[in-house]
């Protein structure tokens, strides 16, 4: 490929949102869905409004790319090799909402170039709103069995997904209403995480963690309101692992940290992580700003590819005292059902529906190509365990939720079965996907809805939620071996 010795100008009118313009613009890591030559591209860093990015451009060999936001101008520029390569902006103005771009002589450059003035970026499509979780995930549901190809290479969603989950409201099941939430019954929220996951399990699995708002139940509702707003339109990423120190000065802490596995970390609005206070000895999580974070790409996996689960970094960032929470020890401010059971409980309950879903949808696509007739004993089996594995995650947290909204903590077996229920769903769904690869034969290739459950369950079932340790733990409170926290 040549580059082009001129520099190229241009203005366009973008028919559709400028926000979805600015979508593709700011999210590098699908550019290749653009470009007019086979490429791919790895997230090194990313710090506020500065990225580093390795792209493969067409013969193989990989060059740093430096891309650098002003979110706030909706502006992009391009860096590489120390030199400006491209700058291009969203704008408004009287002739309606535009592209502006400045191209110098360079491949990558004059690839996206021309794919803006081709407009030949993907526009989102448009889907009814719902009345309810579950009704939304179903009408998303085409739409991201669509996309479920694409995202794969990127490591992370599409920026214009994560708006249609944002949009219909499925990041509002776990936040508390008085933020703008819509905290919804176990039942749907079940149901509504195995619908997004038996369509895309790496899109359910983004939405289940982006619903870990519900953490934000343990700020004081001013706090809480302060870093989420009230429109219920926040959505959290990080991890409650204590893997950071936050030194306490006055009313603040000086955190210091690095958390692995933090899924949807590239599309959240806010982060938060576990750290440990090394005067007093308390475990705690704080809540920061996602652009307050450093985010190194390091996920580079089979299974669960487009969750984006990378490393995030702070180091020395003062976060107010009143941004942290006694996650482990102290119980919600916030009323709710839902926010009155312990975080590992709620967990559970958005994790449950992701592995029936996903069992669910490879089953579906075995049964669509297999010789049922030939293998009918053995579908039947895995249907029986999956429904089985359904019915005791809706029992389990139907029971749990139904004591706590009549005024009751829960007997310990009923506080430790949801998260029992979770290891049981994941441990069938991993059996039953294994059953339908086999009986799918060539339609469990690479690249196949098929294949992808397979990698995504298996993933899955590396959550620290589903260990053995955990698992343990619960069992022993079940059987009253080991006191149970309340709820």
């Amino acid at each position: 490929m040549e580059a082009r010795d001129v520099v190229a100008a241009g203005t366009r009118r973008v028919p559709a949102a400028a926000e979805r313009a600015w979508r593709l613009l700011a999210d590098p890591l699908h550019w290749p869905r653009v470009l007019r030559f086979p490429s791919r591209v790895d997230l090194r860093v990313r710090t506020g409004e500065r990225g580093e990015f390795g792209f493969s451009l067409g013969d193989g060999t990989v060059t740093a790319v430096e891309v650098r936001w002003r979110h706030a101008e909706r502006r992009v520029r391009v860096v590489v090799s120390g030199a400006e390569v491209l700058t291009c902006a969203v704008r408004e103005s009287g002739e309606g909402t535009q592209l502006v771009w400045e191209c110098a002589a360079h491949e990558l450059a004059n690839a996206l170039a021309d794919a803006l003035a081709a407009a030949a970026w993907p526009v989102a499509e448009a889907v009814e709103p719902a009345a309810d979780p579950v009704s939304a995930a179903r009408k998303l549901a085409p739409v991201l069995e669509r996309r479920a190809g694409e995202r794969d290479d990127a490591n992370a969603l599409p920026g214009d997904v994560v708006d249609l989950l944002r949009g219909h409201g499925l990041f509002r099941m776990g936040l508390p209403s008085a933020l703008g939430g819509a905290p919804a019954s176990g039942a749907t929220v079940l149901a509504a995480v195995e619908e997004l996951s038996r369509a895309d399990p790496a899109t359910g699995w983004t939405a289940l963690i982006g619903n870990q708002s519900a953490y934000l139940a343990w700020l004081a509702r001013e706090d809480a309101e302060r870093l989420a707003g009230t429109d219920g339109a926040v959505v959290t990423a990080g991890s409650t692992a204590i893997r950071g120190t936050g030194v306490r000065e006055g009313d603040t802490y000086v955190l210091t940290g690095r958390w692995a596995f933090n899924s949807g970390c590239l599309h959240a609005d806010l982060l938060m992580g576990g750290f440990h206070d090394p005067v007093d000895g308390t475990a705690r999580l704080a809540f920061f700003p996602a652009s307050s974070a450093t985010v190194h790409g390091t996920w580079h996996v089979a299974g669960l590819r487009a969750s984006g689960s990378h490393d995030v970094e702070v180091s020395g960032l003062v976060v107010p005292s009143a941004h942290t929470a006694a996650l482990y020890s102290a119980p919600a401010a916030f009323g709710e059902a839902l926010h009155r059971l312990t975080p590992y409980t709620i967990q559970a309950v958005l994790m449950l529906g992701f592995p029936i879903g996903v069992a669910r949808r490879a089953l579906d696509e075995s049964l669509a190509v297999a010789d049922t007739g030939a293998h009918v004993d053995a579908f039947a089996r895995a249907e029986t365990e999956l429904a089985a594995a359904r019915e005791l995650a809706g029992a389990a947290v139907g029971d749990l939720l139904a004591c706590v909204e009549a005024g009751g903590d829960g007997t310990p077996r009923q506080a430790a079965l949801p998260a029992l229920a979770l290891r049981h769903a994941v441990d069938t769904a991993k059996r039953v996907v294994t059953t339908a690869v086999r009986l799918g034969g060539a339609a469990a290739a690479e690249g196949s809805a098929l294949h992808r459950c397979f990698t995504d369950i298996h993933a899955a079932g590396q959550h620290i939620a589903v260990s053995d340790d955990m698992i343990r733990t619960y069992a022993e409170r079940y059987f009253g071996l080991k006191t149970a926290p309340s709820r």
